[in-house]
């Protein structure tokens, strides 16, 4: 606050950053009572003298910023100019390998998974390792474009092609001309038009509708879906041709349920990413259970749900209390539990639930059988049964090898 330049104090200066970066969260350090609170502006006022010490400093901040809301400073589905694969497993770092060697290439790319894997990710990251990457990287949810409009969004169109075209549009196309255009939800794209987006792809040259001016394209065209297409080639529902041709390359990312070691990975770099992150030595304040926990945790939304998960528990965390516990994650559970998948059958339901509730016993009495058995109402033979039944006798050993190692070090 004690800045000072052309007529310009610390107030002025945030008000001028807050026109430059709407939304940045700024903290203003001032003496006691030298400085009024620039109440329209979103400035975390903390008043230090510098006899407390740093510590003390960064703890006040901490907590101040703890009462912000946590989109200003956390947003974890922010696109990112080279975005960043968090790779834990074999699997995915077998994945972006590939993506990898792919990426120079000019033919299409089809990238198949259950929704929240990470899709549009891969196919920013194949951008990013692309000859293109220094042009234009289009992303367009072919769901969201009605079929009778799809023509014009994707090719464009002149003034008056049709009713209401008030003026020339570039399409999605042109938009992305030297660069990538991705197609996301792909399987959705209306049949009609599916066998003009084929020609598309192979001539790499489109008409805008009402125009007899042909367009060369050089776009890259990354397809992304969480549906079959094979099954709907056989449906006659998507195009073989086009099945074909987008699948030049193919990738496939497989669920979390399917790679649990990118959990945790993910877990810290969410983390990492918020305010909890500001805190001094933060990865030695995450409980162990935790990232164990985690990893066996019902995620039908995959990484986003881990994401919304995560974002819920920091929301009730306080600066003061600067460690995160398994028990955080049970109380954001419970105020908002995830959804079950669609098609569980009563013994898929029971299974899942009594796992669950081992799990947390154990977790709660560090992995002892008998102690477990006990809190449960059960034999130690009958629990090491239903372990191994569940396969949770080797999640059991894997923990207590890690506990062992830890108090040996």
């Amino acid at each position: 606050s004690s800045f000072r330049a052309g007529g310009m104090d610390g107030t002025e200066l945030f008000r001028r950053l807050e026109r430059l970066m709407p939304g940045c969260l700024n903290i203003l350090l001032a003496l006691p009572g030298q400085h009024p609170h620039p109440e329209s502006l979103p400035v975390a006022l903390i008043e230090w003298d510098g006899e407390d010490g740093c510590t003390e400093l960064a703890r006040r901040i901490g907590r101040r910023i703890a009462g912000f809301p946590l989109e200003l400073f956390t947003d974890f589905s922010a696109p990112q100019a080279s975005p960043v694969v968090i790779a834990g497993s074999r699997e995915l770092r077998r994945i972006l390998a590939e993506a990898e060697k792919i990426a120079p290439h000019q033919d299409p790319v089809l990238v198949t998974g259950e929704t929240g894997t990470g899709k549009d990710v891969l196919a920013r990251y194949i951008h990013a390792h692309s000859r293109h990457r220094t042009g234009p990287c289009q992303i367009v949810n072919c769901a969201a474009v009605s079929p009778e409009l799809f023509e014009a969004e994707f090719f464009g169109h002149v003034k008056g092609a049709y009713t209401g075209a008030a003026g020339a549009r570039e399409g999605h196309f042109v938009c992305a001309q030297n660069g990538t255009l991705i197609l996301d939800e792909i399987g959705e794209i209306d049949l009609s038009f599916q066998a003009k987006l084929l020609r598309a792809i192979e001539n790499r040259e489109i008409f805008p509708v009402g125009s007899q001016q042909l367009r060369r394209l050089n776009t890259r065209v990354i397809a992304l879906t969480n549906c079959n297409l094979k099954q709907a080639v056989a449906q006659g529902r998507f195009r073989a041709d086009l099945y074909y041709r987008l699948n030049t390359y193919g990738l496939h990312l497989k669920p979390l349920r399917e790679r649990p070691d990118d959990v945790p990975a993910l877990a810290y770099h969410l983390v990492g990413r918020s305010w909890f992150a500001l805190l001094n030595d933060w990865r030695e304040r995450i409980e162990p259970a935790v990232l164990h926990n985690l990893k066996t945790l019902e995620l039908p939304g995959n990484v986003r749900d881990l994401q919304n998960l995560l974002a819920r528990v920091l929301t009730f965390k306080s600066a003061d209390d600067p460690y995160l516990r398994w028990a955080d994650f049970e109380k954001a559970l419970c105020r908002h539990p995830g959804s079950e998948p669609a098609e569980e059958n009563l013994i898929q339901f029971l299974r899942r639930v009594e796992r669950s509730r081992i799990q947390h016993e154990l977790s709660r009495n560090g992995h002892n059988i008998t102690r477990t058995a006990d809190r449960l109402g059960l034999s130690r033979q009958n629990l090491q049964y239903r372990m191994k039944r569940l396969a949770l006798d080797r999640e059991g050993d894997d923990a207590n090898a890690e506990c062992g190692m830890r108090n040996a070090e």
